[in-house]
């Protein structure tokens, strides 16, 4: 979600940028060609401008009037002319003003946008060394519970061998009833039935 803000901050920034640019090129070329800025909403929206747009009409209708009594050369025509040209280069110095401050509103615009993009570039790379460390972690828990089952088997084999071993060494259950005395003769064969079957035969 902060990588798609970020992006759309840039998306932003750019069109900023590029539409301040374009505002500026377009004054630019105006007066680079008849002088007429007429066409740009920037330059309208001045009110110096529009005075001095409102003097200048003025002073060109005056001129216009003039030179039907009087010729180029006559002072008066010559004042007018004057007052004209004057007017016109305080025209072209307020909207060279108004390119300058849109230009200067694109440099802005330029360098949040670099701003932006390494702050995106950098959340990217937090972003995958975040990834990576994923990866290892999930890794190390695999290989953490491979080891602890292998731990367990061999814990359950040592206990199983060590209980055989302590039954081993524990003497059987038997309890002594009666001790056993050594008789004194023979059990078998009895001596005497023996000889009496002998001298029968």
């Amino acid at each position: 979600e902060a990588l798609s803000e970020l992006n759309s901050q840039i998306i932003q920034a750019a069109a900023q940028r590029g539409e301040a640019q374009a505002r500026a090129n377009s004054i630019r070329q105006a007066l680079s060609t008849d002088g007429n800025v007429d066409s740009s909403s920037d330059v309208l929206s001045s009110q110096l401008i529009q005075r001095l747009r409102e003097q200048q009409v003025a002073l060109r209708r005056q001129a216009s009037e003039l030179s039907v009594t009087y010729l180029p050369s006559h002072p008066k025509m010559i004042a007018v002319q004057s007052e004209v040209r004057d007017l016109d280069r305080q025209l072209k110095s307020e909207a060279l003003k108004i390119v300058k401050g849109l230009e200067e509103q694109a440099r802005i615009a330029q360098t949040r946008e670099a701003t932006l993009r390494a702050s995106l570039n950098a959340a990217k790379a937090t972003a995958s060394e975040s990834n990576l460390d994923d990866v290892k972690l999930r890794e190390l828990e695999r290989e953490a519970a491979a080891n602890r089952e292998i731990l367990e088997a061999l814990l359950n084999r040592y206990t199983d061998a060590n209980a055989r071993s302590s039954l081993d060494a524990q003497p059987g259950m038997a309890r002594i009833i009666q001790r056993a005395m050594v008789p004194s003769t023979p059990s078998f064969p009895r001596i005497g039935p023996t000889m009496l079957l002998a001298l029968a035969g």
